[in-house]
């Protein structure tokens, strides 16, 4: 599930186009749309949760008329991405053949300042804290709204869409509109002067800080996707930052880690699950045997038979036959006449972290990660702290997501064919999990939000706005 969103953001990580694609015809390009529409509502059983058949039907045809004329794949890909983001499902998503990757150009230069793209839509410097009101001339918000625009969420929650704009805001820019050797910025202090400037755009982007590079600390387990980490100057907290939600030995790995915070009389644990855009569901149940107090469930499920018919290949159609057996085998089932449920039980271990939890999220915690904090949330097992995470609190897609090649722009279009649904008590309103203490991440430099999990105790219960 991790790949979905690297791979939006890979498609907006240039400039240049080495060769001239071919042009499509606008019934060509129609018939993909109508094509990406139909392999939705045949396949994707989540497909209707945020807006009605209809609704969807009519958002297609509105796009399908804005094609006006023969276009390229790579033109054809921005109506394209409009369309699947309005479905609302971050797992649903559109990018170019892997072979049209090889003609692509990277950006020779990136944005002079960091910007950052705040909740109320405004766009910041991260170094002073500057609002900024015009880019080229531009409204800051005309730029915000676009950007945002070829991104999809969960339901109308905007955290995500924020989440890849702050991670890949020159690219972005560069593509959409165009990135010259200066700029011209019009900016608003935080002393309320508003002034021009011009400043020349830079070679290579700033690197990021180090990982809890303020704070002392020794690794006290590594892995490929998670870190543990005890503090020296508070040997009884821990810091276990999970930056995906792992690979196949994970599950024994994160067991592993926790019996490690047991020997060491570790008191809080804070996990850090932000910019973890998910992974395997077995996994985050594992982790979640081990912190969760009390039982519960999660639902798999998928449309009993495809309507419409719409191909997906005969290696997907063997695939889903394969994971139809698996949870067959490992979990009691229940049909409707168009829909088949698997329910799984979350049992915890008897061998648990039970010390105070803290968990860190923003909006790149999602999928899988975001299920994690679902039910950590629902239990009020945690202290959160951060951003509201980008992905629902109550439903999720994945398990099988195969990848179509449309018949004429041969876009590669991903739909999940099963939902998963966090059968927790928790309101499906289309947003994530919000926090206690809501930390924003306007400093350049500084990590607020562990700064902040840190200096307080794991026991607040009210949201505070930091």
């Amino acid at each position: 599930m991790r790949r979905l969103i690297i791979t939006l953001l890979s498609l907006v990580t240039c400039l240049k186009v080495g060769k001239s694609q071919p042009v499509l015809s606008q019934e060509q390009l129609r018939a993909d749309l109508n094509q990406m529409r139909t392999v939705l509502e045949s396949w994707h059983p989540g497909y209707a949760n945020y807006q009605s058949q209809g609704s969807l039907y009519q958002k297609f045809e509105t796009i399908g008329r804005q094609i006006e004329q023969p276009m390229t794949a790579r033109q054809f890909m921005r109506i394209a991405r409009v369309a699947s983001a309005q479905l609302q499902c971050l797992h649903t998503t559109i990018s170019l053949p892997a072979s049209d990757y090889r003609s692509i150009k990277p950006a020779t230069t990136v944005f002079p300042i960091n910007v950052f793209l705040t909740p109320s839509n405004q766009l910041v410097n991260r170094d002073t804290g500057d609002t900024i009101r015009q880019i080229n001339g531009r409204s800051a918000k005309v730029i915000a709204d676009s950007l945002q625009l070829y991104f999809s969420s969960d339901g109308p929650n905007s955290s995500l869409k924020r989440w890849a704009v702050n991670r890949q805001f020159s690219s972005l820019y560069a593509v959409r509109f165009g990135l010259a050797d200066s700029v011209q910025l019009t900016v608003v202090s935080t002393k309320g002067d508003v002034r021009d400037i011009r400043m020349a755009s830079k070679a290579k982007a700033d690197s990021p800080p180090a990982y809890l590079a303020d704070q002392p600390h020794r690794v006290l387990y590594r892995s490929t996707h998670f870190a543990l980490y005890t503090l020296y100057n508070q040997p009884d907290v821990a810091v276990l930052q999970l930056r995906s939600v792992g690979g196949l030995l994970d599950h024994f790995k994160l067991n592993r880690a926790i019996r490690l915070l047991q020997k060491q009389s570790i008191r809080q644990l804070v996990l850090d699950v932000r910019n973890n855009t998910g992974g395997r569901i077995w996994t985050a149940t594992s982790l979640l045997k081990r912190l969760l107090p009390q039982p519960t469930t999660l639902a798999f499920e998928r449309y009993r038979r495809a309507s419409g018919r719409a191909s997906i290949g005969l290696g997907n159609q063997l695939l889903r036959v394969v994971y139809n057996a698996k949870l067959t085998l490992r979990m009691p089932v229940s049909r409707t006449e168009q829909r088949v449920r698997y329910t799984y039980t979350i049992q915890p271990k008897r061998q648990q972290f039970a010390g105070q939890l803290t968990v860190l999220t923003n909006g790149g915690t999602a999928s899988a990660a975001s299920l994690i904090a679902a039910y950590l949330r629902e239990q009020n097992r945690a202290t959160f702290i951060g951003e509201e995470t980008g992905g629902s609190r109550f439903v999720s897609a994945g398990m099988q997501v195969p990848t179509l090649r449309l018949s004429n722009s041969g876009l590669q279009f991903r739909v999940p064919m099963f939902q998963v649904i966090h059968t927790t008590r928790l309101l499906n309103d289309g947003h994530g999990v919000q926090p206690d203490v809501v930390v924003n991440e306007y400093a350049s430099g500084k990590d607020l939000i562990m700064q902040k999990a840190l200096e307080r105790p794991a026991q607040s219960s009210k949201l505070i706005t930091e």
